[in-house]
């Protein structure tokens, strides 16, 4: 597995090709997502306790989330992804992925993202502040890996176009969801 991640940051479409080649059944695939889920909560969480928090104002209090929040929140965008990125954004664009190779990609993505956070976790250590500059850094490197993987895992030729198409699909969600909040009454103050 190792060699498929540093490979990732090489070859990201040949490293998706391979991780799909690999076949493993719905059944392990599940359990392959909530394990790396929950590992890459907890890890997110020690790094995150190791980083320096930012000056606030007097009377103003950081957000803190407990592990249990951060899952919730990983485990919904992630489903969210997984939802949008196989059965809207991708079969809409006339690609070709299955659910499970789409469920592949998110669950070989949290694997890199759980070595990067490793990274991170030892930058921590050594240079907060350093880490918090890497944080950005992988940010980038996960979001092109993201595009190339998208265009593996659906057959698109250009990786370019997978991100241009989902800025416009965040662009027409946000919309969505300003006119829905809007229409409950829920304004910002």
């Amino acid at each position: 597995m190792k060699d498929l991640i540093l490979r990732s940051f090489q070859d990201p479409r040949g490293a998706m090709a391979e991780v799909i080649a690999l076949g493993f059944p719905r059944q392990t695939l599940w359990l392959m997502f909530w394990l790396t889920c929950a590992a890459s909560v907890v890890l997110s969480f020690v790094v995150g306790s190791l980083l320096p928090t930012p000056e606030l104002p007097e009377g103003a209090q950081a957000f803190e989330p407990s592990p249990f929040f951060l899952t919730g929140m990983l485990l919904a965008s992630q489903a969210m992804l997984l939802f949008l990125g196989t059965f809207v954004a991708g079969k809409m664009a006339g690609g070709h992925g299955r659910f499970d190779d789409v469920l592949a990609l998110i669950i070989f993505q949290q694997m890199i993202m759980f070595a990067l956070n490793l990274v991170q976790l030892v930058i921590a250590l050594v240079m907060p502040s350093g880490a918090i500059l890497f944080g950005y850094a992988a940010m980038v490197i996960m979001m092109w890996q993201l595009c190339h993987f998208m265009a593996q895992v659906h057959g698109f030729k250009s990786a370019l176009a997978v991100f241009f198409g989902g800025l416009a699909a965040i662009f027409v969600i946000s919309m969505v969801l300003s006119i829905v909040l809007i229409s409950l009454g829920m304004v910002p103050s």
